[in-house]
């Protein structure tokens, strides 16, 4: 991985081709610092003024592993597109929004698996669930951490079978388990179909921290810029910015382009 910043007068030379660039970017870890829980997670002033400015230039989408209604309300733009639920739910700039159907097994899952988490979690305080309908996200960020290796095998071990039985994937980082549908939606795939609906000719720029990005870094590496806050030696990006503070000075300089 090479540092953005050191290789930022190459990288003016891409975005100034014909066909202009499409932004693409995470919200928890990239417009917002990571925070004990969703709720209390907020989109930098500088970052939100830096997205209208960009969203004037090019198309502006902002693709998280919330729900398309919580990352809308969190950003709280209007002239860019949104995707949720890792792609799952998506509405492009003017557009209606589309979210995807559940399937039954998953559904069926799903609920046994919440059962078996409402005991887990009185047992097990600072932990709760985020259901995001079509996926889930356990968090134990506030577990008092001589507990975590128990609460995490726990979880594991119940996540496993609700996977198994339901399709679900798993992905466990930054102190968070995660489900979601397998075989369906990720980041890369809906960065690719952002990609050929607002402009198949556009440079992709993705900037990312966490894991489920990943996707998006592997879809997006011969075709346009990765970026992941946090440099990370086994990462599918290109680049990366030091922390989030420098996503922020980013977006800024795309501002005067």
């Amino acid at each position: 991985m090479k540092s953005l910043f050191d290789d930022i007068s190459e990288i003016k030379k891409q975005i100034g081709k014909p066909g202009g660039a499409i932004l693409l970017l995470d919200f928890d870890g990239v417009l917002s610092d990571i925070a004990p829980t969703p709720d209390e997670a907020i989109i930098s002033e500088t970052a939100k003024r830096a997205l209208s400015a960009c969203a004037k230039k090019f198309p502006v989408v902002v693709i998280s592993g919330r729900s398309l209604a919580d990352v809308k309300k969190k950003v709280s733009l209007e002239n860019i597109s949104y995707s949720g639920n890792h792609g799952l739910e998506w509405q492009a700039f003017g557009e209606i929004p589309f979210s995807a159907t559940p399937r039954p097994e998953s559904i069926l899952a799903a609920t046994t698996f919440k059962e078996k988490l409402s005991t887990i979690f009185e047992r097990f305080p600072g932990t709760f669930l985020e259901d995001k309908t079509l996926s889930m996200a356990i968090h134990y960020r506030k577990l008092d951490p001589f507990k975590v290796p128990s609460f995490t095998r726990e979880t594991l071990r119940a996540a496993r079978l609700c996977a198994k039985s339901g399709n679900f994937l798993i992905e466990h980082n930054k102190k968070t388990i995660e489900l979601r549908p397998n075989d369906t939606w990720d980041k890369g795939k809906i960065s690719l179909f952002f990609l050929e609906k607002l402009g198949s000719d556009k440079l992709p720029i993705y900037i990312g921290d966490s894991l489920t990005d990943e996707d998006a870094f592997l879809a997006l590496k011969n075709i346009g810029l990765t970026i992941r806050v946090g440099k990370k030696k086994n990462s599918a990006a290109k680049y990366y910015l030091k922390n989030r503070a420098e996503v922020d000075k980013f977006l800024q300089w795309l501002t005067c382009l």
